[in-house]
């Protein structure tokens, strides 16, 4: 876990806020990776309480697509990214509830979708196709001489053509989770991210990671007003 700077403010014998913060990259640009514990905090509560925990984390993400064809061939290339962020208490995910158990920070599916003629670099006139297919050039077959019509798909030397798409983002997020109902003690908050890439093949990538981040604990009082969680 990258270092970071810890504050906390203490109120006689418990503390009602803590903070962690680091200036460093917490997670660098990179493929899939599994859950990474990048922030985490104590806090000490004297009482049965709730907390309020803010987590802000810059997250970044690069797609790129790459597609290519000639002869009128279609081509389609797709490139995704995804940074999930969960919260536990006291390393656990259920026990206490944390609500919502993780949150996706950043997503984004990319796809450059072509139909490409080609390049051509050279024709001769060699044969003539008889047509065998209604106009499909892939059956047609060669019957005789050179009839003096290039039939581009058979009589010319054509490479593919490509277009490439890059887009690589870093925006910051900020989300609440609460903490319901936790026992008096001290309580470890621990902030987690996970990346997921995926690219449909080799032409296309994609890489996600975490930068600069924050994690800020308060102990409140929760209270259930039927429509929903009020803090007092």
């Amino acid at each position: 876990m990258a270092a970071s700077l810890v504050v906390t403010a203490a109120y006689a014998e418990s503390a009602k806020f803590a903070a962690s913060v680091s200036d460093t990259v917490l997670v660098p640009d990179t493929g899939d990776f599994g859950p990474t514990e990048v922030l985490d905090i104590e806090i000490k509560t004297s009482n049965k309480a709730d907390l309020l925990i803010g987590v802000s984390l810059e997250t970044a993400i690069y797609t790129q697509t790459k597609a290519k064809g000639k002869n009128g061939s279609a081509d389609s290339e797709t490139a995704s990214g995804e940074v999930e962020v969960c919260v536990t208490v006291d390393q656990q995910n259920t026990a206490p509830d944390v609500h919502p158990e993780c949150v996706t920070f950043d997503y984004r599916a990319q796809t450059l979708n072509t139909v490409l003629g080609g390049v051509i670099s050279s024709c001769e006139d060699t044969c003539t196709f008889d047509d065998m297919n209604n106009g499909d050039p892939a059956d047609d077959i060669c019957t005789g001489e050179p009839d003096g019509i290039i039939t581009v798909a058979f009589e010319c030397t054509v490479t593919d053509e490509e277009i490439e798409l890059i887009l690589d983002t870093m925006s910051a997020h900020h989300f609440n989770f609460v903490a319901r109902d936790l026992s008096s003690g001290t309580h470890e908050i621990s902030v987690w991210v996970e990346g997921d890439v995926e690219a449909s093949s080799g032409d296309s990538s994609a890489m996600v990671g975490v930068g600069n981040g924050s994690l800020t604990v308060e102990q409140v009082k929760a209270v259930n007003s039927g429509a929903g969680i009020e803090f007092q």
